[in-house]
């Protein structure tokens, strides 16, 4: 090949290479950072240490808007590896908890939202992918069947005894260490996590609710021994009273 037709086929290549779009795996979290650090603080809600949200502030923020508009049109066939579909799917879940919260306050609890007939978690919460979903298409659909328990950790139901809204989105670069962090902090919390009292073991009613889930890892004594030291012969029981206010205002 001579050198002139070697560079009729080079220079072209070259521009392609440089001016063809670079195609994100996950969307950028920019704004929805920014909300998560100025409205998101530690706070007390009936007498459960929790991360105080600031419902109102968040919706009034023009930052909110985009957020929102961006989960709904994000095409998610770009997510490609559990990371990244882990990571979307438990931002969507906190962020369509936020926005229903917010669309119907003021409120006490998230469950004052439903009804007997249909609970809050099978309404409809928004868009997510040019889809209308609800929380439970997120959290059971979406998240439940990629097997990941730390996911639990990280889902905040808009709750006192929920886990807390992390103050940063979740990413498939540092996803690993978040949700690690997520269930330490849940467990170490022991108004809501694991409470020790007179030789005896209670950890979140969450627990229960996910049984069979914690089972197929060896049970939820293995899990928690993860994060938390305890002696082989403990018996834990999952029934620490579940705190539904709602935290923020």
């Amino acid at each position: 090949m001579s050198r002139y037709r070697f560079l009729l086929i080079l220079v072209p290549l070259t521009l392609f290479l440089v001016s063809a779009p670079v195609v994100a795996s996950e969307p950028g979290w920019s704004d929805y950072r920014v909300l998560l650090k100025r409205y998101v603080k530690n706070g007390v809600r009936k007498g459960d240490r929790v991360t105080w949200v600031d419902y109102k502030g968040i919706s009034r923020d023009p930052r909110w808007k985009k957020v929102l508009r961006r989960l709904a049109n994000y095409p998610t066939h770009r997510l490609k590896t559990k990371k990244e579909r882990l990571a979307f799917y438990i931002n969507a879940y906190n962020i369509m908890t936020i926005k229903l919260i917010a669309k119907n306050w003021p409120l006490e609890s998230i469950r004052d939202i439903g009804s007997i007939f249909v609970p809050v978690w099978k309404k409809t919460a928004g868009v997510v992918g040019g889809k209308r979903v609800s929380l439970s298409d997120i959290g059971q659909g979406k998240l439940r069947p990629l097997g990941d328990l730390r996911s639990y950790f990280a889902l905040a139901c808009g709750s006192a005894s929920c886990p807390d809204l992390r103050r940063q989105p979740y990413t498939a670069r540092h996803l690993n260490r978040q949700l690690d962090d997520q269930a330490r902090k849940f467990l170490n919390n022991r108004s809501k996590g694991m409470a020790r009292k007179a030789g005896k073991v209670r950890v979140s009613k969450l627990f229960a609710w996910f049984k069979k889930d914690f089972n197929r890892v060896g049970g939820v004594k293995a899990f928690v021994k993860r994060y938390k030291k305890l002696p082989d012969k403990i018996t834990l029981r999952a029934d620490l009273p579940y705190n539904w206010s709602v935290n923020g205002g």
